[in-house]
């Protein structure tokens, strides 16, 4: 007879949240009225709320050339992760993906050598249970593979050997083959230092070179060249 009605034969959800639609008729002795829109509701549970800051949080350092991959542990009761990213560790995160089930992110939009500060938080489905905190950023960047070489021969007749120069660049290190064709099979010669004297060649033959320089990326061979002493 009152105009409200507690509906404590419900089951509230074990993660958060369960809707359930109602509808209401007016009724007298002459019948019932018609049942009026319908109006959903739902019952929280205890642990009823915004879902746990994801943990673990975690980005690739240089694994990758083309992206930065980002990943987390699964938060309790999340059905979809935000990622916010920006370019400093204080500065003006953006979001990057709203709807992401997953919890992996692959950030393709970036520029090799640039590092990356990476914020996720874990939302609800729910309007009423929203969205987590943010993570603590956490930093990665993709890798930048080095420069195509180029290097010079020319052979001293005084010391009989091929000199092989290039230009050291800080950070790399190099590595040099010879064949006695171009499409080889190719001798590692191992890591050098620029001028590099290969005294093991001998006059009238046609020596093939080729010099690999490398980072914590990976490498990147030069073109070959070729000397005859």
């Amino acid at each position: 007879t009152s105009t409200a009605y507690d509906d404590t034969g419900i089951t509230p959800n074990v993660v958060y949240w369960y809707v359930y639609w109602y509808k209401v008729r007016a009724c007298n002795a002459a019948g019932c009225s018609a049942q009026s829109a319908p109006d959903s509701g739902y019952a929280q549970s205890a642990t009823a709320g915004a879902p746990p800051t994801p943990v673990n949080v975690s980005a690739s350092d240089g694994t990758y050339t083309d992206r930065v991959r980002v990943t987390w542990d699964a938060a309790p009761g999340a059905d979809r992760y935000e990622v916010w990213r920006s370019t400093s560790y204080t500065g003006s995160y953006t979001l990057q993906t709203a709807n992401l089930t997953a919890t992996t992110y692959d950030d393709t939009n970036v520029t090799p050598g640039t590092t990356y500060y990476y914020k996720v938080r874990a939302c609800s489905g729910h309007t009423q249970c929203g969205c987590g905190g943010f993570s603590i950023p956490e930093s990665g960047y993709a890798c930048t593979l080095p420069a195509k070489p180029t290097f010079t021969l020319s052979y001293d007749p005084g010391n009989g050997w091929v000199e092989v120069t290039w230009t050291m660049l800080s950070g790399l290190g190099y590595k040099l083959f010879r064949a006695t064709a171009e499409a080889g099979p190719y001798t590692d010669l191992g890591f050098v230092t620029s001028p590099y004297y290969d005294t093991t060649v001998q006059t009238g033959s046609t020596y093939w070179y080729k010099l690999r320089v490398c980072n914590a990326c990976g490498c990147t061979d030069s073109d070959p060249q070729s000397i005859t002493p």
